[in-house]
């Protein structure tokens, strides 16, 4: 009888190994560690969602610039979805996107983005909501 093997990444078999900070920034110690590559994949998604271009040093192309996009006049939800999907698979190659929903209320200047995906070492579907106002 097969079995069927799922793939796991190898600094998940160590729990009490770090693999990077949560976000965002709360709680009683100054940083929260991620022990689950699925959890650090979601706070590095976080992050480029929330990065403008230009913010960081060294790489002056990543992030989205959500913040920028909200008050512009005229962005398309075709722009904006075909932006996060070529930031996305530039910096974070090992995440395959399932769908991306975008509702923008334009007289509240407000953007809601469903984000879900799952990546190379989870199978189960994962899902990122993030609201800008």
């Amino acid at each position: 009888m097969a079995r069927i093997l799922t793939p796991i990444s190898t600094v998940d078999l160590n729990p009490k190994q770090g693999i990077g900070l949560d976000l965002p920034f709360e709680g009683d110690k100054l940083f929260n560690v991620n022990y689950l590559t699925k959890d650090q994949v979601r706070a590095n998604l976080l992050n480029l969602f929330l990065t403008d271009p230009g913010e960081r040093l060294q790489n002056p192309s990543f992030g989205i610039g959500l913040r920028r996009l909200l008050f512009e006049n005229d962005v398309s939800k075709e722009k904006l979805k075909s932006l996060i999907e070529d930031q996305v698979q530039i910096y974070i190659p090992d995440v395959n996107i399932i769908n991306v929903d975008l509702n923008i209320i334009e007289d509240e200047n407000r953007l809601n983005i469903t984000f879900s995906y799952n990546f190379k070492y989870e199978e189960s579907p994962q899902q990122l909501e993030i609201t800008l106002q």
